[in-house]
């Protein structure tokens, strides 16, 4: 069993203490912002072609992927460690929080959603993307910034109203 079939999505998404990390996870320590780039769990356009190409995708992966992440990817639960110091270097706060929360955030509610469709449990990929397109895409402005992910997914199956063309 892998990963994210055995954690899911996690139910807490705010980290506020070091206590709250979950034990499959693993902390990445953020020096500057760039270095959150590195513990991206986001699809690429390698991943894009794998996953596109399967038989099937649970309700899981579905609601990962249409999110943008990787399922499959080692920094799926990776915790960002982002620590403020003081004049002198020494350590004021410490913040946690995942590295793919954003992302996480969406694929939680699509999840939710995903869980209710007429799809549930697998389903072709093409069917996942055209229940999207219909039924979510365009409708939250709470994952406005997410639905790019979604749009490469539409981009790659060449979706335009509900039909392969």
């Amino acid at each position: 069993m892998k990963d994210y079939e055995k954690y899911g999505i996690p139910d807490d998404l705010y980290l506020n203490n070091e206590f709250m990390i979950p034990e499959y996870s693993f902390i990445h320590i953020i020096h500057d912002e760039s270095s959150l780039d590195t513990g991206s769990a986001a699809l690429n356009n390698w991943d894009r072609a794998l996953w596109g190409a399967a038989e099937y995708w649970t309700v899981l992966e579905a609601s990962l992927l249409m999110a943008g992440l990787n399922p499959d990817n080692a920094n799926l639960y990776a915790v960002g460690e982002k620590c403020t110091r003081d004049n002198d270097g020494l350590p004021i706060t410490t913040n946690y929080f995942w590295l793919n929360e954003p992302q996480l955030l969406a694929a939680k509610d699509y999840l939710f959603l995903f869980e209710r469709s007429p799809l549930n449990p697998k389903a072709l990929p093409i069917d996942w993307i055209k229940y999207y397109k219909h039924k979510i895409f365009g409708k939250s402005i709470q994952h406005e910034l997410i639905e790019s992910y979604a749009e490469d997914w539409i981009v790659y199956f060449d979706i335009k109203n509900g039909v392969i063309n």
